[in-house]
C-alpha cells in the first residue's frame, strides 16, 4: 500500500530526535604550550577493512602522504580502535592497498594501543585539527568529543554529522561519489558516500596554508559542544516524554 502525502507527513511529525551528548568534564580544552609551530592533525577511527571501510581513514591517509612532504611543517597522529579486528598483518595490508607514490612522506604516527575513554583527552588536545572522512556516519561522535576539546574538525558530510558541523566550526568537504555497499551484507541495499582524495588533498593544504583560521573555527567548535550535552539530550528526551503523556 502506498502511503498518501498526508499520511507520510503524520508519520514524519510523530518521530522524535535526542542527539548524542558530550560530557564536558571528561573532554575539556586542555592545550599544553607549543614547543614547535608544526600543525598536528588527528583523527581516531577503526580500519579493518581498508578502503572499504565505513570510517574512511584511507582516504584521509592517501590523500594526506600524496599532498605532503617531510618538507611540510605538519604531521598526522592517527590513533587506530582495536575493536574492530586491527593486527600487525591487518595493518601492513591496508596501507600497501593505499599505494603511497609520494617517497618523501610527511610526518605520521600511529597509535594503536588501548585507550581509557576517561584518559582520551589527552589524545584529542595533542591536535589542532580533528580529520574525519568517513563514507558514512549515524552521528560521529569522535568529532563532538574533539570539539569539546576546541579542535575544529575537516570532515565529510554524509551523515549525521551535518548536523552539528558547519563552514564556522569545520572544513567541509561535500565531493565523493556515491557507491553500493555490496560486500557487506550488514548494509544491503544501501549506499555511503565515497570521498574524492583530489579534494582532501586541496582541501588539506588550505589548512595547511591558512592555519589563523583554526583558532577562530576552534572557538565556534567548543561552543557548538557545548549546545550538544548530555544535560541538554536529557531536556530534549523530558520535553518529548511530556508530550506523550
Amino acid at each position: 500500500m502506498k502511503l498518501t502525502n498526508e499520511q507520510i507527513e503524520k508519520i514524519k511529525n510523530k518521530i522524535k530526535i535526542v542527539p548524542h551528548g558530550v560530557n564536558s568534564k571528561i573532554m575539556y580544552p586542555n592545550k599544553k604550550e607549543k614547543k614547535d609551530k608544526t600543525l598536528r592533525l588527528i583523527a581516531s577511527k577503526g580500519w579493518p577493512y581498508g578502503s572499504k571501510d565505513r570510517g574512511g581513514l584511507s582516504y584521509l591517509l592517501k590523500a594526506y602522504l600524496e599532498e605532503f612532504t617531510s618538507k611540510d611543517d605538519i604531521e598526522l597522529l592517527v590513533k587506530i580502535n582495536n575493536v574492530y579486528g586491527m593486527n600487525e598483518q591487518v595493518f601492513n595490508r591496508n596501507m600497501s592497498e593505499l599505494k603511497i607514490k609520494n617517497r618523501d612522506s610527511p610526518k605520521i604516527k600511529f597509535m594503536t594501543n588501548n585507550v581509557e575513554y576517561n584518559k582520551l583527552n589527552e589524545f584529542y588536545n595533542l591536535g589542532d585539527v580533528f580529520c574525519s572522512t568517513s563514507m558514512a556516519e549515524g552521528f560521529n561522535l569522535n568529532i563532538l568529543e574533539a570539539m569539546a576539546c576546541g579542535l575544529p574538525a575537516l570532515t565529510t558530510t554524509f551523515g549525521g554529522m551535518s548536523d552539528f558541523c558547519n563552514e564556522k566550526n569545520s572544513w567541509l568537504d561535500d565531493d565523493g561519489e556515491m557507491i553500493e555497499v555490496d560486500w557487506d551484507i550488514l548494509y544491503e541495499g544501501v549506499s555511503w558516500k565515497k570521498p574524492s582524495i583530489a579534494s582532501l588533498m586541496k582541501k588539506l593544504r588550505y589548512i595547511y596554508e591558512h592555519q589563523n583560521e583554526i583558532s577562530i573555527k576552534g572557538i565556534e567548535a567548543l561552543n557548538t559542544s557545548k549546545v550538544y550535552s548530555w544535560d541538554n539530550s536529557a531536556k530534549i528526551a523530558f520535553e518529548f516524554l511530556k508530550e506523550i503523556k
